[in-house]
């Protein structure tokens, strides 16, 4: 049936020609039809030409149940006007399509109480036809012309441009003089806003937004949520209501500068509601210092969730979200995890807009840019990239914002989750991103050219990319002298070394190279043997085992008794086994010296690939000695060097070979001019070539 409606009037080409031969006469004849007819465009159908009622009366009554039928199953968008009545739009602006060219008319019939549509109204010039009384059209009109009405011979000037800043921001004190706002209805978007999908546009009617609110958020089942309704004291009382989350949004910032202007501050001033109140409410009346505008219940409910509330107000299709976060969390506080004894003591919490704060204060500078990007369907956490925009590789943050804007997963509470799913390689063992609490570490990454990652309600940032050597320094080494620092690194390395290898060398030596061991050692180890039933690969997994026992109950234990379980369980257990001659007690050293070293590495990553590591080199070195554990070397540094942390060689700068003083050994700070060269920094210098000019003997190396 559509589809021979829609076709009907393209049937008979001699129809369609005889039809508009016949309006050009009526035109010609009768000028002021012509130019109501090219003011209401809408008389006109989409692929059809004017028809007139009596020439094709059963054509006419065709197209118009087929016009009542499309206006019943479709819904078009329109732009109206806001200077009628608001009670007009709510009861038949939301629920009828509108008519191009006839939308101003048909509103202002409906504010009036016109009964239908089409029908002149009495005493109320329609829009396009000239007023009872009044000069016709073209001739001189006193006065100022009517809208939608050019004079003859006159061209029309085109509408003014839109204000570049909100009337209430130019004049605030000229409220009743505004000029008109133009609104949206339900189902369109204004230019240059991005589209909003109709189920969710809110509605001019107050009841309406209320119901899908509470429909959204459960209420009122869902006890987490709280709705307030109130009304705006305006000289006209004006209905209102806000909806905040409980526990997440601070009750004084409602109390105080939201529903006290809007209830009792409002009606100070006398002010009218029948001109934009949405603008009247965001600019003269909430006194927060960060509101917006939004038209989508979907964003609306996001936001409220994160601590805003949304202010709906009658008769405006749009919410304003005012910033009232205020929920509970821990304070600044020491670094649980990266102690030191020299530089700040200062650690991040679960607050980020805290966290990105801590880091600004150590780099004060306009380049220090922070993204910010949302991750996971239900969880919705907020995820900050910061880098130095003039430092900071573009290939290397657009590789950033690509994995994090393209992850697909419902939740992620943690950084440590994040990590899992950005890394280059989820097989390797070796982390691929450094987790620091200490601001001023990130800071002195971000200054190097890294990107930072920070993420809402977790006390952990990621730096990317990361090299191996990096994961063996510390925050203390840079606040301490050279060789002091230098030191501290060589420990490092000498603890990851006996972490990974003491207990896999002992196996090996006892089992298979008994002569590189000394003979009274040799005695001594065999005569310690002669009681214990248990080989000594035995022995080691048995204590390797206890020791990761006692290590995980001093974790999960309550942190009071936690020290002295580890320290009481490893003596009582250790001096028990020896007693009862099922472990040695060179094997209780050896253990001891491998637990010890993987406390000393500063990294918790890296030590737990460490702990793995380990017992693969103690079942390789029980198989075949040093001959398995040489092999197993070679294909664990071809995995090391074939790994990658965001297309940097996690052995940078030694594999593949660049120029540092800031590996193994640390130099010395004025020596240090360079940024790594693997991150291809924006900025390759830190420092001028000489950096101490009070130093007499300072002079710029050869070539400078």
């Amino acid at each position: 049936m559509v589809r021979y409606l829609n076709n009907r009037g393209s049937k008979s080409r001699a129809n369609r020609q005889a039809d508009q031969a016949a309006g050009q006469e009526a035109n010609a004849q009768n000028p002021q039809n012509a130019g109501e007819q090219q003011g209401n465009p809408s008389d006109v159908s989409s692929g059809s030409q004017n028809v007139s009622p009596e020439t094709y009366p059963f054509k006419t009554m065709l197209a118009n149940i087929w016009h009542m039928g499309r206006r019943m199953l479709e819904y078009e968008p329109r732009e109206v006007d806001d200077n009628f009545s608001l009670g007009g739009r709510r009861t038949g602006a939301n629920s009828e399509k509108a008519v191009p060219g006839q939308q101003e008319k048909w509103l202002n019939d409906q504010a009036q109480g016109a009964p239908q549509q089409g029908a002149p109204q009495q005493g109320a010039p329609q829009q396009g036809a000239p007023q009872q009384g009044a000069p016709q059209q073209g001739a001189p009109q006193q006065g100022a012309p009517q809208q939608g009405a050019p004079q003859q011979g006159t061209p029309q000037s085109p509408p003014p441009p839109p204000q570049t800043a909100p009337f209430y921001a130019q004049n605030p004190g000229a409220v009743e003089q505004q000029p008109p706002v133009v609104h949206t209805q339900q189902g369109g978007t204004p230019v240059g806003q991005e589209s909003v999908p109709i189920p969710e546009q809110v509605h001019y009617d107050l009841d309406k937004n209320l119901m899908h609110v509470k429909r959204m958020v459960h209420y009122p089942d869902n006890k987490g949520f709280t709705i307030r309704e109130f009304t705006i004291g305006l000289e006209t009382p004006w209905p209102a209501f806000i909806v905040f989350t409980e526990g997440l949004a601070d009750k004084n910032v409602i109390d105080n500068f939201l529903l006290e202007p809007l209830m009792l501050l409002s009606g100070v001033d006398k002010l009218s509601p029948q001109k934009d109140l949405v603008a009247l409410v965001k600019y003269r009346l909430v006194t927060t210092n960060q509101v917006e505008e939004e038209r989508s219940f979907r964003k609306i409910i996001d936001s409220v969730l994160m601590g805003s509330t949304a202010i709906f107000v009658e008769g405006a299709n749009s919410a304003l979200l005012v910033e009232t976060k205020g929920w509970e969390h821990r304070p600044v506080g020491r670094p649980l995890v990266e102690n030191v004894v020299r530089g700040p003591q200062e650690g991040f919490n679960e607050v980020l807009i805290s966290n990105i704060a801590l880091i600004r204060s150590r780099l004060r500078t306009e380049n220090l840019v922070s993204e910010m990007y949302k991750v996971g369907t239900l969880s919705k956490a907020d995820v900050s990239v910061m880098y130095l925009r003039d430092m900071a590789n573009p290939a290397l943050v657009g590789e950033v914002r690509k994995r994090i804007q393209s992850l697909k997963v419902d939740y992620i509470p943690d950084t440590g989750m994040l990590e899992q799913f950005i890394e280059d390689n989820s097989v390797a063992l070796m982390p691929q991103t450094l987790a620091t609490e200490r601001p001023d570490r990130v800071a002195a990454f971000l200054a190097e050219g890294h990107v930072a990652i920070l993420m809402s309600s977790s006390p952990f940032a990621l730096i990317v990319p990361i090299t191996f050597w990096a994961q063996l320094h510390s925050a203390e080494d840079a606040y301490v002298r050279w060789p002091y620092g230098s030191l501290l690194r060589i420990v490092r390395v000498a603890a990851v070394l006996i972490g990974m290898f003491l207990d896999g060398f002992y196996i090996a030596i006892v089992n298979y190279h008994q002569a590189m061991i000394p003979h009274d050692l040799l005695f001594a180890i065999a005569a310690s043997h002669e009681m214990v039933p248990f080989p000594t690969v035995v022995e080691v997994i048995l204590l390797e085992l206890a020791f990761e026992l006692i290590r995980e109950a001093g974790i999960r234990i309550p942190t009071i008794i936690g020290p002295t379980i580890g320290i009481v369980g490893a003596l009582i257990l250790g001096q028990a086994a020896v007693m009862a001659n099922l472990i040695t007690p060179l094997v209780i050293i050896i253990v001891a010296l491998t637990g010890l070293s993987s406390f000393a590495i500063p990294n918790y990553n890296l030590s737990f690939q460490v702990r793995i590591v380990r017992f693969i080199y103690i079942f390789l070195a029980a198989i075949g000695g040093f001959v398995a554990m040489s092999g197993f070397m070679v294909v664990q540094m071809a995995l090391l060097c074939n790994t990658k942390s965001f297309g940097v060689p996690l052995l940078s700068p030694a594999s593949p070979h660049r120029r540092s003083k800031d590996t193994v050994l640390r130099g010395t700070l004025w020596s240090q001019e360079s940024r790594p060269e693997m991150l291809r920094p924006l900025a390759s210098r830190r420092e001028p070539p000489v950096s101490r000019p009070w130093n007499p003997s300072a002079r710029p190396k050869r070539g400078e």
